[in-house]
């Protein structure tokens, strides 16, 4: 117990109200009331920090006295210590019914007026700190739900976009989330499949366009009126209607769309990154079609020139025995040269046929590559 307390003493007797005073007032700070709506108006204009009450009085009585002070939600709180000559069970149960601490009979001894005063001045601070206590612990649980709600909201939010394959259906889940906040937002992302701004209604004007675009050189959170821009490389997300007159709430909100922004940047990523693979694997899809078309090509025209090759040999074998008349060369030598022209040309056509081999061969691996890639997108 600290401080220097005011007590209200209320009682139609001087002769009370002065001793009362001699008891108290060198340690407590005394004031008195000869009534009990007397007592009413002084407690409203000093609020002491409890009442000695007595019971018989002209007027309200000690018990009417009490139970108005605990229907006026401005004086419920003061503890009223009832002090009277009426010591029957009766009378403490009257004064526990209208809502007394205590009851002391007069004549009382110093002694225990004051315990009595400091046990319940006591017993009042710490109820005080208990009611305290349980509202602060009720307004953090309240606070701690409702930052685990908005955070559900967030995760839910980064577990959506997960499934988005292009930027307007990314756009979509981030002003979905936000509005589960209450707040309207503009969304801006810019990465390898151009730039595209929205907000809940559609397409962003020119003028809100310009406005994403230029925040990103402000800083990572930009605040303004009652705005909050969130900039990171790849998305802009502008709240119109920050709660700026709940600064709780609005903290909260800050560092959840800060980190709302974070995940979904990290998204358009991953995003351009996929846009980048698809890319290559279509480039190599074409070229291998390509090489695939050229090849179907060289084997035709190796096909071709074996064909004109083996009519070429074997005319030169033809003209080459009808020249042997002219030659003078007796059997067994055209036999020999026939024979050796005859392996030349064989040699010359395996040749061609090898050649057909190796291109068959790299027309089956080009054929496994087009369909490697096609069955990967």
């Amino acid at each position: 117990m600290s401080g220097f307390f005011r007590i209200l003493v209320v009682d139609d007797d001087d002769y009370q109200q002065a001793l009362l005073n001699s008891m108290l007032g060198d340690n407590y700070e005394v004031i008195t009331a000869s009534s009990g709506e007397q007592a009413i108006d002084l407690a409203r204009q000093y609020s002491p920090a409890l009442v000695l009450m007595d019971i018989s009085m002209p007027g309200l009585t000690g018990y009417q006295t009490c139970t108005a002070m605990k229907a006026d939600d401005e004086l419920a709180a003061i503890p009223v210590i009832f002090l009277s000559g009426l010591v029957e069970l009766e009378d403490r149960l009257a004064a526990y019914d209208c809502g007394g601490e205590d009851f002391i009979s007069k004549p009382c001894a110093r002694v225990e007026l004051r315990n009595k005063i400091t046990i319940t001045l006591r017993k009042i601070e710490e109820r005080t700190r208990l009611v305290d206590e349980a509202k602060n612990a009720f307004s953090t649980a309240m606070t701690a739900l409702s930052s685990a709600g908005e955070i559900g909201v967030v995760l839910g939010c980064l577990r959506e976009s997960f499934g988005c394959a292009d930027y307007a259906s990314l756009i979509e889940v981030v002003l979905q989330s936000v509005s589960n906040f209450s707040l309207r937002a503009s969304v801006q992302i810019r990465g390898m499949g151009g730039c595209l701004s929205r907000n809940e209604l559609g397409d962003t004007s020119p003028l809100e366009t310009h406005v994403l675009t230029a925040l990103v050189g402000g800083g990572r959170i930009v605040d303004f009126n009652n705005r909050s821009a969130f900039n990171y490389e790849h998305v802009s997300i502008l709240i119109r209607n920050m709660p700026t007159d709940d600064t709780d709430r609005c903290g909260r909100l800050r560092d959840h769309l800060a980190m709302l922004a974070e995940g979904i940047n990290a998204r358009v990523v991953a995003l351009d990154a996929e846009f980048s693979r698809h890319a290559q694997q279509q480039a190599m899809i074409l070229m291998i079609e390509k090489t695939h078309k050229t090849l179907l090509d060289i084997e035709k025209r190796h096909q071709g020139h074996k064909l004109r090759a083996a009519t070429i040999m074997h005319k030169m074998v033809d003209r080459i025995e009808d020249t042997f008349f002219t030659l003078g060369l007796n059997e067994i030598q055209e036999k020999k040269i026939l024979a050796m022209i005859n392996d030349s040309v064989d040699k010359i056509l395996r040749l061609y046929e090898e050649g057909l081999a190796i291109e068959s061969h790299v027309k089956s691996v080009m054929d496994q590559l087009v369909g490697v890639g096609r069955k990967t997108y």
